[in-house]
């Protein structure tokens, strides 16, 4: 075999690659629900909705693996959920703005071009090559 001894692609699963490719499938169909319910909800409701569901999955999740919940610091947990909640609310409900006003097609392309815009543009702004 090419690789050698070193790698048997036979005994492997693929588990890391089958999550990358599923979690970009659901990212996509995802976008594409957020883009036609943004037809019918402002940015605003639509993350308000999403948000509640997703509080409403992370408390089931704790209630159901309460066995695996480590110890942590109220502190520094309180810290996370405020900066969650503030950085939630201001990128997903831009996002869903930029959803209406692209469309899922379009915003999804900025969405990939962006690893490759981002450099090109800071180079140019700070002058370094």
């Amino acid at each position: 075999m090419f690789f050698g001894d070193n790698i048997n692609l036979l005994n492997t699963d693929f588990q890391g690659e089958v999550a990358a490719l599923g979690a970009a499938c659901l990212w996509a169909v995802a976008t594409v629900v957020y883009g036609r319910l943004g037809n019918f909800y402002s940015p605003v409701q639509l993350n308000l909705i999403k948000g509640v569901i997703a509080i409403a999955l992370i408390v089931l999740t704790l209630v159901v693996g309460k066995d695996q919940l480590p110890l942590f610091n109220l502190t520094a947990c309180g810290l996370l959920i405020i900066s969650g909640m503030v950085g939630i609310a201001l990128g997903d409900t831009a996002y869903f703005k930029a959803l209406n006003y692209l469309g899922a097609r379009r915003a999804l392309l900025m969405e990939t071009l962006q690893p490759f815009s981002v450099p090109t543009w800071q180079s140019g702004y700070s002058k370094q090559h």
